[in-house]
C-alpha cells in the first residue's frame, strides 16, 4: 500500500497474516492466499479447495509512523468481505478505521491493531459467541 510519497511494503501480507492469526486463534478452518489474487481468481481457488467462504480484504489506508517521536498515530482503514463460495455472494462486509495510541513504546503498528478490531466480528459472522 502506498500513502503520499511513502509505499508500505508487505503491508497487504502483513493484514492477511492477521486475519490468518485471529481466525485461526477462534478455531476457524482457514488457509492464507500465497500470493495476490483478483477478487475472482480468489473465488474460484477457495471454491476448488472445498472452502465455504472467502474473506477478501482490501486495504484501503495505510499509516505506519513513528508515534512516539512524531506524535503521528498509526492508521489503517481495511475493507473485508465474506463472499459465499458458490454463489458468489457477498454475505457480510466490513470496513475497519483503524488509529493507533498516542502511547507507544515503538512496538505497535497497523497490522497489529488489526486482530482486535476483527476479533469481534469474527465471531458475530462465524457464530462463535458461545
Amino acid at each position: 500500500m502506498k500513502y503520499d510519497e511513502i509505499n508500505y511494503v508487505n503491508s497487504g501480507e502483513m493484514t492477511r497474516d492477521a486475519l490468518f492469526n485471529e481466525l485461526s486463534t477462534l478455531g476457524v478452518k482457514t488457509e492464507k492466499a500465497d500470493k495476490t489474487l483478483s477478487k475472482i481468481d480468489s473465488l474460484l481457488s477457495a471454491k476448488q479447495q472445498g472452502y465455504v467462504f472467502l474473506i477478501y480484504q482490501t486495504i484501503l489506508h495505510w499509516e505506519d509512523r513513528a508515534t512516539e517521536w512524531s506524535g503521528l498515530r498509526d492508521r489503517a482503514k481495511i475493507k473485508l468481505e465474506l463472499i459465499d463460495t458458490d454463489t458468489k455472494v457477498t454475505v457480510d462486509n466490513a470496513i475497519f478505521n483503524l488509529v493507533g495510541t498516542w502511547w507507544t513504546f515503538g512496538g505497535l503498528h497497523p497490522q497489529d491493531m488489526v486482530s482486535e478490531a476483527v476479533k469481534e466480528y469474527f465471531k458475530k459472522v462465524f457464530d462463535l459467541e458461545k
